[in-house]
């Protein structure tokens, strides 16, 4: 199913790249060259994933992560960080900040089609928890004011067993 897919990246010809690979399986992509135009457009766009660049002139994708996460609402929208970093404490970095998952560059396709896939998977999962934790809340309010109600009767209509003591 094609998703929204906003792809922050300073690198031009890596973020064309990606924009290719995800346009050619059908998904519409949005394209931020700079980490404030990456929160601008991801609430302007309301896209259904993101990949971030790790490093970005003006704000880096760790605090655009943060920035995204802190505001996202009750929508998860994942972050998969786009990176050439090897060291294990800025790949954790990615993750600690708010990001869901990276991958390495230069990106492979085959590995760019599964990740937005799998999380597609995911974000489906998400939505249908968040509709049905809606529709027990909305029932569960119900009962209460039927309960009340019944309560209600009750107090004012006591009910009289004839024939016991």
């Amino acid at each position: 199913m094609p998703i929204k897919i906003l792809i922050a990246d300073d690198n031009n010809i890596e973020r064309l790249i990606l924009s290719k690979v995800l346009e050619n399986e059908g998904h519409e992509v949005v394209q931020a060259e700079t980490g404030n135009q990456a929160i601008e457009f991801f609430f302007k766009h309301n896209p259904s994933l993101v990949f971030l660049d790790v490093l970005m002139p003006d704000l880096d994708g760790y605090d655009v992560a943060k920035a995204i996460k802190k505001d996202e609402g009750q929508r998860w929208v994942p972050i998969i960080f786009l990176t050439s970093l090897t060291d294990a404490h800025d790949l954790a970095k990615c993750i600690d900040c708010g990001g869901d998952d990276f991958v390495s560059k230069p990106i492979n396709r085959i590995i760019i089609k599964a990740k937005v896939d799998a999380f597609s998977r995911i974000s489906n999962l998400y939505e249908t928890i968040e509709n049905q934790k809606t529709e027990i809340e909305f029932h569960n309010e119900h009962l209460i004011q039927e309960q009340e109600a019944a309560k209600k009767i009750f107090n004012n209509n006591p009910i009289v067993y004839w024939g016991f003591p």
